[in-house]
């Protein structure tokens, strides 16, 4: 009998770097089936991004857990050392549009709608499934 090949496992890790706030966010993709890494330190993020980088399947930042520039020299970081993980940008509201957005950011959802993050989420892994 031939072996029988399996298939390769869907990236259903969340990377999070958000502020304290957003432990719902946390718990909505966990109910999602996502699992979830919360990470408070810039620095971590992108080691863990490293060391984990088939795993992932996008780094969602707050744009409120820290300083604008430290978010977008995270997304800057991790873009240069992991470009195939997606990078989202939370921010407050639904104020997407409101200025230019970071060298690095592959989108911008706003906080108000968490199922907008899961359907940008299902999204990507669904982009994932197709091209690998």
């Amino acid at each position: 009998m031939g072996r029988k090949l399996s298939k390769p496992p869907e990236r259903d890790l969340i990377l999070l770097f958000v502020s304290s706030q957003h432990i719902r966010l946390e718990k909505l993709l966990r109910s999602k089936g996502f699992r979830v890494v919360v990470l408070v330190e810039a620095d971590q993020v992108v080691a863990f991004s490293l060391s984990n980088r088939l795993d992932i399947a996008a780094t969602i930042i707050d744009e409120m857990s820290a300083p604008e520039e430290e978010g977008w020299s995270l997304a800057r970081s991790l873009k240069a050392v992991c470009p195939n993980i997606p990078v989202m940008l939370l921010v407050a509201g639904r104020d997407t549009a409101r200025r230019s957005w970071p060298e690095g950011v592959d989108c911008v959802i706003g906080d108000s709608e968490p199922g907008e993050i899961v359907e940008a989420l299902r999204g990507i892994q669904t982009e994932a499934r197709q091209a690998g």
